[in-house]
């Protein structure tokens, strides 16, 4: 671990010196998440060991953002890489502080809820919900953040095992999006009793979906089914304007590895 945290540090420095500015680098957040997760697991009880290295990434983050650094944030693909990457470590750094932890809605401070904690980012301090609300569906109108984003709970989507990457970003937030909407534990199909059963994120945030359908695909009274139909793998087999909608509970129990070969 201090091997890493130091060739880290120095590959900063580089950086620094060569371009006259820190360049933000996802690289050993890359190798942390491709270490610790595990299908939609983390394993919290071993990234411990490096937590300082996750804790390393959001010292960086503190100084450096699109907001505070827009001259290395030139593309939009940059901003939201970015922007995503942040609420994923700052949730990992908050369970990894207070772990172990049964959900992340256990914790507070001093009796406000989790999400109005803050965390300073590019020199500004914002709270997970204002990272959420404000900046990254604020700025960015695209619903497929509703699956690249995670609070550590079980019916969130997974934790994507690798860094958001600007190069990267389209193909992984359609792959987020598809394996969530084909995963029977947030779209199901009922044939039984001719319902539809569908994550919470869905009813939530409706208005994301619906207004993107808007406008992108000129849909003009759309409803969250017309979004689902997009990603679904048998979306033209099914007669969806036959079944009812309803809500799956949220299961906010943490998404925590427990390794059972032992």
């Amino acid at each position: 671990m201090k091997k890493n945290k130091i060739l880290f540090s120095f590959f900063v420095f580089l950086l620094i010196h060569a371009t006259g500015f820190a360049q933000f680098d996802f690289s050993l957040y890359n190798m942390l998440l491709k270490k610790y997760v595990h299908g939609n697991k983390v394993d919290y009880k071993s990234f411990l060991s490096e937590k300082e290295l996750l804790f390393d990434i959001a010292a960086q983050m503190g100084k450096i953002s699109p907001d505070s650094h827009p001259e290395q944030f030139q593309t939009e693909q940059q901003k939201l890489a970015y922007w995503i990457n942040a609420y994923n470590v700052f949730i990992l750094k908050i369970i990894l502080e207070k772990y172990p932890v049964d959900s992340i809605k256990d914790i507070n401070f001093l009796g406000f809820t989790v999400w109005l904690n803050k965390n300073l980012i590019g020199g500004k301090k914002i709270s997970y919900k204002s990272l959420e609300d404000d900046i990254i569906r604020g700025r960015f109108n695209d619903p497929r953040i509703h699956f690249a984003i995670n609070c550590a709970s079980t019916s969130c989507p997974p934790l994507l095992n690798e860094a958001f990457l600007p190069e990267k970003l389209e193909e992984q937030l359609e792959k987020t999006t598809i394996n969530f909407i084909n995963d029977t534990a947030n779209v199901y199909i009922n044939n039984e009793n001719n319902k539809i059963y569908l994550s919470a994120i869905f009813n939530w945030y409706e208005d994301d979906f619906t207004s993107w359908l808007k406008k992108n695909r000129n849909i003009d009274e759309p409803v969250i089914i017309d979004y689902i139909k997009i990603y679904h793998v048998a979306a033209s087999k099914i007669k969806w304007h036959k079944y009812d909608i309803e809500y799956f509970e949220y299961d906010w129990d943490l998404n925590d590895y427990i390794d059972n070969t032992n």
